[in-house]
């Protein structure tokens, strides 16, 4: 996997699985500098792959938030439910 250094909401970033690119984001960072990191898979749910995000207040858990993307990369426009904790 491939994406900017100082990339946001899932631009520029490039997947590949087994050497095939799966995934190509556009975006405004494509003359950034990239970082590269080993490609790992999020245990798809159909064609879903679910991603889940936590907030901490204080070093307390307030909340969740559940990401759905369609393809590899998770973007601004990926499906997304919070969870408040009170």
């Amino acid at each position: 996997m491939r994406k900017p250094l100082l990339g946001r909401e899932g631009a520029n970033v490039t997947v590949k699985v087994r050497g095939i690119t799966v995934e190509d984001t556009p975006g405004r960072y494509a003359n950034d500098c990239f970082v590269y990191q080993h490609y790992m898979d999020l245990a798809p749910q159909g064609s879903q792959r679910v991603v889940l995000g936590s907030w901490l207040v204080d070093g307390e858990p307030c909340g969740i938030g559940i990401r759905e993307p369609d393809g590899y990369v998770t973007t601004n426009v990926s499906r997304f439910v919070p969870h408040l904790f009170e």
